[in-house]
């Protein structure tokens, strides 16, 4: 089973929201939806989207980017996302996901 790590962000990219899932369009239509209260509104452009093996790798690698210093998680998304595109399309997503390793 395949789990997700996303990262989100606000449209001026000055604030970020870390997050895992196992099922990333359900995860995607209930924030774009505004269905979930624990994640501000504001963070509704995904700009990072890591494929890990199991829930606990998964764990561990969002408490990295939460624990992680700014500079940091950064340097990540850009790695991976160095134009900081929206990844809208789920599909898509996940393909370019493969690009995002830790």
């Amino acid at each position: 089973m395949s789990v997700f790590v996303y990262i989100l962000s606000n449209p001026l990219r000055s604030s970020i929201y870390v997050g895992f899932t196992s099922d990333l369009s359900s995860s995607l239509h209930k924030l774009d939806s505004a269905m979930t209260s624990k994640i501000p509104k504001k963070h509704n452009h995904l700009i990072y989207l890591e494929m890990l093996r199991d829930a606990d790798s998964a764990r561990l690698r969002m408490q990295q980017f939460r624990r992680g210093r700014r500079k940091w998680k950064w340097q990540h998304i850009m790695n991976c996302n160095p134009d900081l595109r929206e990844m809208n399309d789920v599909t898509d997503a996940i393909f370019e996901s493969a690009l995002c390793t830790s």
